[in-house]
């Protein structure tokens, strides 16, 4: 219902647009609200309406070793004394004496009636006084000589940090709009989302068009989005606006991710219905257009600017293998924290859409990472087990995780492209052992070796090679190694270790262009002599005196020992995961009797 103090407060708010930016609300500060006071919030409950509430002041917390104010209200009207405060509810301005005293920020989960916090307006005024210009684009790295950055983990709202002093009251989660993935798609999202104090909640479906916005904009009162994922998957934290002039708008009334400097696209939002709960009622929305970059994202609130469109990270996926070929187009946003992973989850998102999570599988995957101004990663591996679609949709991650956190150089990426083919069985099998019908041979007769395995559920079968052995072959014990790529990769690196330790971004590209094929057999035949590496640089069959003053001599870091030199090494396909390894003992000796 039209009140007429709404219509006081639209009024008041298109007198701010008509002003400008400069423009600041008529505000009324923490020390002149008392207990009793009554006023009057504004937010949506259904569509784009912007609808009012009452408001009773409580008690006012001062917090005297900080500037973490808080009002204690009670709020009532509309479908509030059946849902208390819901999830969707930060950033409700609320008005007090007709001015604007702050925002719904904080509730209590199992409360009798609803009770609110309020966020005190003049610290979410103090926001949009920061840079609103997008972050520059090294601030994580540093330069490209290499020096070491400090790696930031992900900084998650903890359940504990900022409750209201005295009380159990907590930041209101904020609901997270899902479209375009089923329930199992958004658990894993939830899993990403959940260190932040966010609820993932399947919304009434994508991105909403224009006719159901016709009339809606940001103003305070009116739906906010924080698009995280956009295409054909749609992923949008929700919550409301506070304040907003003709370019700048404040909302939430606390955290998002509290990353401080960030470029966030920014969006309207249509709000389907509220949803009651026993526990915190939730609304059930979807995001609409983008209009504009959140900028800041601090403690008492969130703050953008309109007309402005952030740079996103563009994925494509081309699926083959379920009941027609599918191609999905997403775009997520550029973040040190959220972008690997939410690659990924569009990865599970449009896999899961077949039914083919959770499910036996083998998985052809192709990857392609696009770096402006660098050569692109590429990657190509195979997967099978129960959960196959899932392990290689959390491989396509690393490599975007291990480009956005690099400590040498910025980087842009500029698109990620999957192909991914996929059977509905697990082709895996089992190295069970090795026979060689002659172990000891001549130097430059070859060594037949013959793999036994076991498939998955129990099929025997045998794979012969014949590994050449060079003629100047020194006399000797040797040994024979066969394995998959899990055992393949550890003997590489174990031989060169300062090769697998990037020195610029450069290196680190080359490294993950580098990846042992889960179904492919290796075979090496390597003697027992001591070595070192330094740097990348293998220095095999080192005297044991020449080895130990090497170790002593040279810096901890690039050097490493080399317990074994690979005579010969050969891979062969086998068109199954290969798991495990054997080794033994073969001899080369030039009297032995000839084949």
């Amino acid at each position: 219902m039209f009140q007429p103090v709404r219509a006081i407060a639209i009024f008041a708010s298109v007198s701010l647009f008509a002003a400008g930016a400069a423009a600041r609300p008529n505000t009324i500060g923490i020390g002149e609200i008392h207990e009793g006071m009554r006023g009057y919030g504004l937010t949506v409950f259904s569509g784009v309406r912007i609808d009012t509430f009452q408001v009773e002041v409580l008690a006012v917390l001062r917090n005297r070793s900080g500037p973490a104010d808080a009002i204690v209200a009670r709020v009532s009207g509309g479908p509030l004394s059946e849902t208390g405060v819901a999830q969707g509810m930060s950033g409700s301005p609320v008005y007090l004496d007709g001015r604007l005293a702050g925002a719904v920020a904080w509730t209590s989960t199992f409360s009798k009636s609803p009770i609110a916090g309020i966020t005190p307006i003049e610290s979410m005024l103090e926001i949009p006084t920061r840079p609103m210009t997008p972050p520059p684009p090294d601030r994580y790295a540093s330069s490209e000589s290499g020096s070491a950055r400090l790696f930031l983990n992900p900084a998650p709202r903890l359940e504990g940090t900022g409750a209201l002093s005295g009380t159990e009251m907590m930041p209101i989660r904020t609901p997270v709009a899902g479209a375009g993935a089923d329930a199992r798609a958004l658990a894993f999202l939830q899993n990403i989302l959940e260190p932040y104090g966010m609820t993932v909640l399947q919304s009434g479906g994508g991105a909403i068009g224009s006719d159901s916005l016709r009339n809606a904009r940001l103003e305070p009162g009116a739906s906010l989005g924080v698009s995280l994922v956009r295409g054909d998957i749609n992923v949008a934290g929700i919550g409301t606006v506070t304040w907003a002039d003709s370019t700048t708008v404040i909302g939430f009334g606390h955290p998002m991710f509290f990353k401080g400097h960030v470029d966030l696209p920014m969006s309207l939002a249509y709000v389907h219905f509220l949803w009651p709960s026993q526990v915190v009622s939730y609304k059930v929305a979807s995001q609409g257009p983008v209009v504009g970059a959140l900028r800041q994202d601090r403690g008492s609130g969130i703050a953008g600017v309109l007309n402005e469109r952030p740079d996103m990270l563009p994925v494509e996926i081309r699926i083959s293998g379920g009941p027609q070929p599918r191609v999905v187009h997403y775009e997520v946003v550029r973040d040190t924290d959220l972008s690997p992973q939410l690659v990924t989850f569009g990865v599970v998102a449009s896999l899961s859409e077949l039914e083919a999570l959770g499910i036996p599988a083998s998985v052809e995957m192709t990857q392609v990472i696009e770096i402006e101004g660098r050569a692109p990663v590429r990657r190509k591996n195979f997967f099978t087990d129960f959960g196959g679609l899932m392990l290689a949709a959390q491989a396509g991650g690393e490599p975007i995780d291990a480009l956005v956190r690099n400590p040498f150089a910025p980087v842009r990426i500029e698109r990620v492209v999957y192909e991914i083919s996929f059977r509905e069985n697990i082709e895996a099998a089992f190295i069970k052992g090795l026979e060689i019908p002659r172990r000891v041979i001549r130097p430059g007769e070859p060594l037949v070796v013959r793999a036994i395995f076991q498939t998955y559920l129990g099929r025997q079968f045998e794979k012969t090679v014949s590994l050449p052995i060079s003629s100047d072959t020194p006399d000797g014990v040797y040994t024979l190694r066969v394995g998959g790529a899990d055992a393949a990769q550890r003997w590489t690196v174990a031989r060169s270790p300062g090769r697998f330790i990037p020195d610029n971004l450069d290196h680190l590209i080359r490294l993950l262009n580098y990846e042992e094929r889960n179904d492919n057999l290796t075979l090496e035949v390597v003697n027992r002599d001591i070595g070192m590496t330094v740097d990348d640089q293998e220095l095999p069959s080192l005297p044991p005196s020449v080895f130990e003053l090497m170790r002593s001599a040279v810096p901890g870091g690039r050097i490493g020992p080399i317990l074994g030199t690979p005579l010969v090494r050969t891979q062969e396909p086998m068109g199954l995961y290969v798991l495990g390894s054997q080794e033994i003992s073969v001899a080369v000796y030039r009297f032995a009797r000839p084949r």
